[in-house]
């Protein structure tokens, strides 16, 4: 009688570290340090670029299941809209959650401290607070963020994205997180502080972690202190500066960053209250769009989600696979020429 092997473990039964915070809020720098900390962000990361030098910490195969888990949703990374109540019940996402407990488990199985950073999260607390939940994770979520001048400014500059849209993005990921995460281990922190206090918040994070602060090496630090260097900020706002670019949404914005920033010092249930009547402000705004606009989104999010399914079936033929050396040769035949031409 053959002998039975007995079934891998589906448990990760390790700590998960969840990087929360709106796009060009300082997330990448913050996973950069947690990185220099210790915690894994797995090898599938997408590189450095031009506006991100020092690396977004971002793994693909997770960015892109949730780029897909909006676009099932009839969302997109960018949508003013909030998602519908209790849409993490919607037995339509199982095979989401199937893919992302697949990715989770081969790639982070055996670290102890693991991490995942990436905007996106913000929107889709509920789902993986739930799955992480199911396998075993103790979960810590890091809030951070950042003057939403800077945000808008940043945005402007990268997508062309209106201020006041920018503004509105930053209230609803910021405020979604508060919600999601209220009774959970966290820790909120501010882009001003992780660079000028790296020393400070990485104690706070190694408390927030259950890892006690005398264990942090020091060459951990040193490694901290040069990875959040002055260079790391490219748009900077006086707080205080707010100026008149968000118009009709400016008390909702000044009034959330200053709850975010009180946050920063003491985390207490005593402000939910004023956190709930900000997203019902918000959710009055978004509430007034006109149906036709709203099915303009809709119909745009159908279409990108049809364009990224039509670019996947090209990339993974037969035929764009052996073309990948040809690809090669050219690029680098157009980098030949641009270097002779000088």
């Amino acid at each position: 009688m053959a002998r039975q092997t007995k079934p891998p473990n589906s448990m990760l039964n390790n700590t998960a570290v969840i990087v929360l915070g709106m796009h060009r809020s300082g997330t990448s720098a913050l996973a950069g340090m947690l990185s220099m900390l210790g915690i894994q962000f797995g090898k599938s990361l997408f590189p450095p670029r031009a506006d991100n030098p020092k690396g977004f910490w971002e793994h693909r195969e997770i960015v892109d299941l949730n780029d897909r888990l909006l676009m099932a949703l009839g969302s997109t990374w960018d949508d003013i809209r909030l998602p519908p109540s209790s849409w993490w019940c919607d037995e339509g996402l199982l095979p989401f959650r199937a893919q992302i407990s697949q990715t989770l488990r081969r790639d982070f199985t055996t670290a102890r401290l693991w991490g995942i950073k990436d905007p996106r999260l913000c929107r889709l607390v509920p789902l993986w607070s739930d799955l992480l939940d199911q396998l075993g994770c103790r979960i810590c979520f890091i809030l951070i963020h950042r003057h939403p001048l800077e945000v808008a400014h940043s945005l402007r500059r990268r997508d062309g994205f209106d201020v006041r849209k920018s503004g509105l993005l930053w209230l609803q990921h910021n405020l979604l997180s508060e919600m999601w995460t209220r009774g959970q281990p966290r820790l909120f922190v501010s882009y001003d502080q992780i660079l000028e206090h790296p020393d400070a918040m990485s104690v706070k994070i190694s408390d927030l972690i259950s890892q006690p602060a005398e264990l942090l090496a020091p060459q951990q630090m040193d490694a901290v202190r040069g990875f959040l260097s002055a260079d790391l900020r490219h748009n900077h706002s006086v707080p205080e500066n707010w100026g008149t670019e968000f118009g009709e949404y400016q008390p909702l914005l000044e009034k959330a960053y200053k709850l975010l920033s009180t946050k920063c010092r003491v985390d207490t249930p005593g402000d939910y209250d004023e956190f709930d009547r900000l997203l019902q402000g918000y959710k009055s705004i978004t509430s007034r769009l006109d149906p036709a606009v709203a099915a303009h989104m809709d119909d745009l999010a159908l279409r990108i989600s049809e364009l990224r399914g039509e670019i996947d079936r090209i990339t993974s033929s037969r035929v764009w696979k052996m073309a990948k050396p040809l690809r090669g040769a050219k690029k680098l035949s157009a980098g030949v020429k641009k270097a002779t031409a000088r």
